[in-house]
């Protein structure tokens, strides 16, 4: 798929004139018509557009601003597109309608997108923008959660919170149940320090059913455990691709620079 890429248009308006004929008497029963000089009067606006960009690595773009709507496509991070429209879900969250290729419209979820706004001020002979105003990335309605104001037993969208640790500056906090969740996988050596792992990335419709911490609105990505039990389900080491895959034992860890979600593997469906 192509990239779409955003670009704003700055249409200056000039002054100008039109010609209209009028009638300014008779002579001799002939019409005599005289060509007047109307000017057009140009008067300095002030307009605005927004765009977003894409903060997750795959997104899906759906018919509707439902994650239970039919997907009608895809875009990635760092797409920018213009936003045509907002919309909320029943949910009360932000989605955004954006022509994600050629005349093909379809609806992002807001949580997985910055969006900036752009002030523009049109004078007669230049266009200057006056502000530009980036917004914060939605946060969900019972999402997220404040680590120092939970306790063992709390329930956090649908997860026990069953234990909670420290070692030196390594917090973690790990959650009781399974889940089945759809998104990218990438089978990969990390740029960090955690080796050669498989990293999972939910999509929107899965992402709301994970916990998360703080402000982390967008980075629900996990690291698998027990990576050579599993690694063989997921190809050779720097493959990627979309997956269902059943979880448990879902962990926060926070605290330290290098600190990273885990999750224990039940079962998986690789498309």
């Amino acid at each position: 798929m192509k990239k779409v890429i955003i670009y704003f248009s700055l249409m200056l308006l000039l002054m100008g004139c039109t010609l209209e004929t009028v009638d300014v008497g008779e002579d001799n029963d002939e019409s005599t018509e005289q060509e007047v000089i109307v000017e057009t009067v140009f008067e300095p606006r002030t307009v605005s557009a927004s765009y977003i960009n894409v903060e997750a690595e795959r997104l899906n773009v759906r018919s509707d601003a439902d994650i239970e709507s039919t997907q009608v496509g895809a875009v990635y991070k760092n797409d920018k597109f213009q936003v045509i429209d907002e919309k909320e879900d029943s949910q009360k969250r932000l989605w955004y309608l954006v022509e994600f290729e050629p005349n093909k419209q379809g609806y992002v979820a807001g949580w997985f997108c910055a969006q900036t706004e752009i002030t523009i001020r049109v004078e007669e002979d230049s266009t200057q923008i006056v502000d530009i105003e980036v917004m914060p990335i939605p946060q969900y309605i019972d999402n997220p959660f404040k680590p120092n104001e939970i306790n063992v037993g709390d329930q956090i969208v649908g997860m026990l919170v069953k234990e909670i640790s420290q070692i030196d500056n390594l917090n973690k906090i790990v959650f009781d149940g399974e889940v089945e969740l759809t998104g990218t996988f990438y089978h990969e050596t990390s740029r960090l320090s955690f080796g050669t792992v498989v990293r999972f990335v939910p999509d929107e419709a899965s992402s709301v059913l994970l916990p998360r911490m703080g402000d982390d609105i967008s980075g629900v990505w996990f690291i698998l455990n027990d990576y050579s039990e599993v690694a063989n389900k997921f190809g050779e080491v720097g493959t990627q691709g979309f997956a269902t895959m059943k979880i448990k034992d879902y962990t926060i860890g926070y605290g330290v620079e290098d600190a990273y979600n885990q999750a224990t593997l039940v079962s998986v469906t690789i498309e």
